[in-house]
């Protein structure tokens, strides 16, 4: 299996499900497990804890916020996963809506694909009810390198979507940024952002960044 990253899915074998399930959890979160396991509904890739051992995949299953249980951290052995995967694409998660057009202006105008999590995403992927009248839409973006960030960001900015447009640039390696974190530093409003992956938590100014890039994709 390749190296995953940070917001991949991954569906667990049964197996794995069952020894999650033999933990000792509360009522809420047994409750939780047993609807993510009995709907085969996967869970996703965090930043790796920093308890966690190095053979060992930090995972969230994000449930609603309605529910008691609505976040679970778990940890899980690379021969518990089945499948990985990406969450769903903006044109799935617009198929059918108001904003579908929209959506699939912004998707031609990027070039890239955006994949979005958060609240439309999963609300997409399980059914439950996440979203609400204030959330956000979660895009993540794979940019190839900082010119074609810096497009994207031009196409965010001018979306026209009914939503308010959060997420993440995914550059090489899988160092992700916050889109609008960027912006305001090619802007100069800021002198450094902050840079996730799946091992690591830091502060880049822009050459840090651009070295980071070069880096990963030299590997």
């Amino acid at each position: 299996m390749r190296a995953l990253r940070r917001n991949q899915l991954v569906w667990l074998h049964d197996a794995a499900w069952a020894t999650l399930a033999a933990r000792p959890w509360d009522t809420a979160a047994r409750t939780t497990l047993a609807h993510w396991q009995q709907h085969r509904l996967p869970l996703v890739v965090c930043r790796q804890a920093p308890c966690t051992s190095t053979q060992r995949i930090s995972v969230g299953l994000a449930a609603p916020r309605s529910w008691a249980a609505s976040k679970l951290a778990l940890d899980l052995a690379p021969e518990d996963i089945q499948a990985h995967g990406d969450f769903p694409t903006l044109q799935e998660v617009a198929q059918g809506t108001a904003w579908q057009s929209a959506a699939q202006a912004l998707a031609d105008g990027l070039g890239i694909t955006a994949h979005v999590y958060g609240s439309h995403g999963w609300q997409h992927l399980s059914g439950l009810d996440y979203v609400h009248a204030q959330s956000d839409i979660d895009l993540s973006l794979q940019v190839p390198d900082m010119d074609t960030a810096q497009a994207v960001v031009a196409q965010l900015e001018s979306a026209q979507l009914p939503m308010r447009i959060d997420g993440e640039l995914v550059f090489a390696g899988g160092h992700a940024v916050a889109w609008r974190e960027y912006a305001r530093l090619l802007q100069g409003q800021t002198r450094s952002v902050m840079v996730k992956s799946r091992h690591s938590l830091q502060l880049a100014d822009l050459p840090a960044l651009q070295a980071l890039t070069e880096a990963a994709c030299a590997i």
